[in-house]
């Protein structure tokens, strides 16, 4: 076993059974390591220690794997997109959704007004058709059809509930898997392609539940329906990372992204993560679900204090709680933040963080365990959703509100003149309601000329609970400097609930 430990940028170096071809590859990198210690990154500030398992740390993966591969899979009834789906995720993805859409990133709305915000600089540093031709590039459909692995990926479809894509394999040096952007996507599995570098198979050889990990991931994006979202995102993901610092004008370098930009990338990690449990439902042990997010950072087994959630030092609480809002955090640092984080896998620390959170609530085998049933999908009534706080006293609002999910508009209900506080009571009756579901619902404040966007929220219907409480959101759609204090109320009836109704 060879053991690289690094404290702050001394290196010490002990090799165990190791062969040269070995050894130069841990040289490899521990000059990588050091390099991204000299930069002072987050992640690196701690004290880093990494046990590159090239020969006994290799072999107890590989029994592992052989562990696992005894135990038969569960094939759960039914899974949903809310089942994986974290809320934070659902949430700015309503609020993303319509700002990518179209094959032109120069119509995307998401960069609309950054040049005004950020400073003019930027139209050169992040071009429209630079960002297109990286996402063309990277997401190419390229390779031979394999059959090879044809099983494996079915049996993560038919975990998820989602059609299989074909299967092609690329020879490229980067370790890879992603589906491609074919267009006119439907129903049908011929019409996705889930693309593996030769890189990621050698990587993940005689490994194939770690593989299951990343072909669920994948999948996520199907069941989800963020393939679309997806690219966007690598497109300037790719584009950001790449702009030069020294470029940022001084008086442009405390000023924040816009706020679409901003919950954009919110959302690009809340759908990784997300992914990430779709992952484990493939393979199914959160060890291995750990091992290969580890081992597609840097390529080797591997389990780092800073990186291993089993670690008594790797603190899941306090990453979980440190999570930037983008929205919230200035451009310069977004960048340097993503500079400092890997393309093809970033937000690692985040995601294992919240990948064990959600494995220690054992929600991941609640679904497994599933083997009979159906989505269950409820019809409830809106009683009653009563606002306080939504005006201040001097300036109130002609009120209404407009109900949302997935995109589409299903309720709006009646005005309420000159309100600082209003009730709405027996708005609608919603149908085919999944348990996890959103349900948006915007406050408008109608005008003679123009209406004009109060404040929004969002409440996730479950059966059997009747009363919700939440607060709004003042900056639904732009910045906004309101704070005042507010409290939404809604209640709802479930069909077959015979509860007496009662006030919000």
């Amino acid at each position: 076993m060879a053991k690289i430990r690094l404290y702050d940028g001394a290196s010490r170096l002990r090799f165990h059974n190791c062969d040269q071809t070995e050894v130069s590859l841990l040289h490899q990198i521990l000059s990588e390591i050091m390099y991204l210690t000299l930069r002072k990154t987050w992640t690196f500030a701690l004290v880093v220690t990494l046990l590159a398992g090239v020969a006994s740390s290799s072999l107890q993966a590989r029994e592992k794997e052989e562990e696992t591969s005894k135990t038969e899979l569960k094939y759960p009834a039914y899974v949903t997109e809310y089942d994986i789906a974290t809320r934070d995720a659902l949430y700015y993805d309503r609020m993303v959704r319509p700002l990518i859409q179209g094959d032109d990133p120069g119509e995307w709305e998401v960069l609309y007004g950054l040049a005004d915000q950020v400073g003019g600089w930027v139209d050169s540093a992040i071009n429209p058709q630079e960002i297109a031709a990286v996402i063309t590039q990277a997401m190419s459909i390229e390779g031979q059809p394999l059959d090879k692995l044809d099983h494996l990926v079915a049996d993560c479809a038919k975990i998820l509930h989602v059609p299989k894509p074909a299967v092609f394999i690329k020879n490229d040096y980067a370790p890879r898997i992603y589906l491609a952007n074919t267009p006119n996507l439907t129903e049908e599995a011929d019409d996705r392609i889930l693309v593996m570098t030769s890189e990621l198979l050698k990587l993940f050889e005689e490994r194939p539940h770690e593989l299951r990990f990343l072909i669920g991931r994948e999948l996520a994006h199907i069941k989800c329906d963020t393939e679309q979202t997806r690219f966007v995102f690598y497109g300037l993901f790719t584009t950001i990372r790449g702009i030069d610092l020294n470029l940022i004008p001084a008086d442009y370098r405390g000023v924040l992204p816009t706020l679409a930009l901003g919950r954009f990338f919110s959302w690009a990690r809340e759908m990784e993560i997300s992914a990430d449990r779709a992952g484990l439902l493939c393979c199914q042990d959160p060890q291995v679900a750990y091992q290969a997010l580890a081992r597609l950072l840097h390529g080797l087994q591997a389990d780092s204090d800073w990186i291993d959630p089993e670690n008594p030092d790797f603190n899941t609480d306090k990453i979980v709680k440190e999570y930037r809002q983008w929205e919230d955090q200035t451009f310069v640092s977004m960048v340097k933040e993503f500079k400092e984080s890997s393309r093809e896998t970033p937000f690692i620390p985040e995601r294992l963080a919240a990948l064990k959170m959600w494995a220690d609530t054992g929600s991941y085998q609640k679904i497994l365990d599933r083997e009979s049933g159906e989505v269950t999908r409820s019809t409830f009534e809106i009683q009653a959703i009563s606002i306080d706080g939504m005006a201040a006293e001097e300036d109130p609002v002609d009120a209404y509100l407009i109900g949302y999910t997935k995109g589409n508009k299903i309720f709006e209900s009646v005005m309420v003149e000159d309100a600082t506080e209003a009730t709405w009571r027996e708005m609608a009756i919603l149908r085919a309601f999944t348990d996890g579901q959103p349900l948006f619902v915007e406050i408008w404040d109608s005008n003679y000329t123009f209406d004009s966007l109060v404040a929004g929220f969002v409440v996730y219907p479950e059966k059997g609970k009747n009363l919700y409480t939440t607060q709004l959101v003042w900056d639904w759609q732009e910045r906004t400097n309101k704070v005042r204090s507010n409290v939404v109320k809604v209640r709802l009836k479930f069909e077959g609930d015979d509860s007496e109704k009662e006030q919000p």
